[in-house]
């Protein structure tokens, strides 16, 4: 049942022949680079990105910085762009649905609570974050857009795979190349599933490794067990349950931020999904389905002092957002 379509950068003849398209994307990026904000924003604002597209685990570092922000007393924002809605601008609230505003921002909504926002122009839910009383915001990707001007930037890598064929869209899929790590703050060697990475030779003080540990539901001896799933990499999720001993008897994956085929599975399996998916379909789940939900938690090799004390430099007089003459 699965349709996902295999990556054409990663072929080599494909690859090749769009060289040319990718040239022009990177002079098209250099151009937006060129345009971009260079007038403070109303608060500091903290960008969460990374250089490539799918999966680098970037919305759960994100969540995690406002987490760190809100224990320590500070009321912050977390924005997205909205990925997978129609185009919803604003704060998100009990009425919204991922078809709106997107499934990672539903996801942000259901951890985090009050001051989510999604939409673009980014900018723009920066300043009614600003106007709500939030003293900061973190945006969930936004590195490339010239929309926004961060105070910090957090770069999150792939640690098994970070720059992939090393060529940009579409003959690869980097939005940028290590150049931009020139701009980072933090550097976060992401192990996604797979433990706690190695360093690379060329890590800096300013890198720190993180993985994720899934957190499997209650699970019911002797059921079939199946996996549906619409996220930029299904086989990590895949890989991650059945490194659990979990045995799995069938898969259904779709593309990312792509609606699942509940009404099709098979009634007699108990079914597990992602948050990020839960988050999409949670209103309309057939009630005779048993669909469970994989949890991900967040490890930092350095218990998160790093990002903490990016964060907290913010309110040290390190960064100042005002205007002259504020």
């Amino acid at each position: 049942m699965s349709r996902l379509p295999v990556p054409w950068y990663w072929r080599g003849l494909a690859s090749q022949a769009l060289k040319p398209a990718a040239f022009l994307y990177r002079k098209a990026q250099g151009w937006r680079a060129a345009r971009r904000r260079t007038k403070a924003h109303e608060i500091p604002l903290v960008v969460i990105g990374n250089p490539r597209v799918g999966g680098s685990g970037k919305t759960p570092i994100s969540m995690d910085a406002i987490e760190r922000l809100k224990i320590k007393g500070r009321r912050a924002a977390w924005i997205a762009r909205g990925v997978g809605g129609n185009g919803y601008l604003g704060l998100l609230d009990d009425q919204c649905t991922a078809v709106e505003v997107g499934d990672e921002a539903m996801m942000a909504y259901r951890r985090l609570g009050a001051d989510c926002y999604s939409g673009v122009p980014r900018s723009e839910l920066i300043q009614r974050a600003a106007h709500s009383g939030c003293m900061v915001v973190v945006s969930d990707d936004g590195m490339q857009s010239p929309d926004l001007q961060p105070d910090r930037l957090v770069v999150v890598l792939r640690a098994e795979d970070p720059w992939g064929n090393g060529r940009r869209l579409p003959a690869g899929p980097l939005r940028e190349g290590p150049e931009c790590l020139d701009r980072a703050d933090l550097v976060v060697w992401h192990g996604l599933d797979q433990g706690e990475p190695q360093l690379p030779l060329q890590a800096d003080e300013r890198w720190v490794t993180a993985w994720y540990e899934i957190v499997l539901p209650d699970l019911e001896d002797g059921r079939s067990i199946g996996l549906c799933t619409s996220i930029a990499d299904p086989v990590r999720f895949k890989r991650s349950v059945r490194a659990q001993g979990i045995d799995v008897a069938e898969c259904v994956f779709r593309a990312d931020h792509r609606a699942l085929p509940l009404e099709d599975l098979d009634r007699s399996k108990t079914w597990l999904t992602t948050e990020k998916d839960w988050a999409r379909h949670i209103h309309h789940v057939p009630k005779d389905l048993d669909l469970r939900v994989v949890r991900l938690h967040l490890r930092w090799a350095d218990s998160g002092r790093q990002i903490e004390a990016l964060l907290e430099g913010l309110f040290q007089g390190e960064v100042d957002t005002r205007e002259p003459g504020q």
